[in-house]
């Protein structure tokens, strides 16, 4: 009823529109309670609401349909907290402070129970992060001309030691990789120095 009162007293504004004076205080609250007591007793909503966000077969039951999106909706609702949590975490660990709950809480905009609940996260994110090495296959070890300063030999072997044990793993990186077209000077083609307008 709050937002009903402000938003007629908000438009009496019957002294602008040529009348002689604006309605009473007292004219508005009576208006007011009496349109109030007319939705409350009449008004039964707009059955038409939009139920197919996620365009269930219309051949299961209303409370079925409503399970189902309620169960969509706290999946989202929880990764979205997750996500919260997460960033509030990596902002902390990037400020070198520490993960206290409560300081998670106050910047993720959840409550520090809620925190608790997801305690899971904290131990991912205060795990250390894995760190991809690529290896260099053998034959991919450049020929050192002469005049050049040769690598070390060591380091030399330690790559062929490591792309063997690749090979013997079954490990092949980049089989999904989709190599660029070549463009410009590099496929053979010259760039235009011309403009095309003139």
């Amino acid at each position: 009823m709050r937002s009903l009162d402000a938003y007629a007293y908000n438009h009496n504004s019957f002294l602008k529109q040529g009348f002689s004076e604006n309605l009473p205080l007292s004219s508005i609250r009576a208006t007011v309670k009496s349109v109030g007591r007319w939705t409350w007793d009449r008004y039964t909503g707009d059955r038409r609401c939009h139920r197919g966000a996620m365009q269930l077969d219309g051949s299961l039951s209303l409370t079925e349909r409503q399970s189902l999106a309620a169960r969509r909706t706290h999946e989202l609702r929880h990764k979205a907290t997750e996500s919260k949590i997460r960033a509030a975490c990596r902002q902390l660990q990037d400020q070198g402070k520490a993960l206290v709950r409560s300081a998670i809480a106050a910047l993720a905009g959840v409550s520090a129970s809620t925190v608790a609940r997801y305690a899971h996260i904290l131990s991912e994110v205060t795990k250390p992060a894995t760190v991809s090495v690529l290896k260099v296959s053998a034959d991919a070890i450049p020929t050192v001309t002469p005049g050049e300063q040769a690598a070390p030999r060591e380091a030399v072997q330690c790559l062929k030691k490591q792309a063997l044990t690749d090979r013997d793993q079954g490990v092949s990186y980049a089989v999904h990789q989709i190599p660029a077209v070549p463009q410009g000077p590099q496929a053979g083609v010259s760039l235009k120095t011309e403009h095309e307008d003139g």
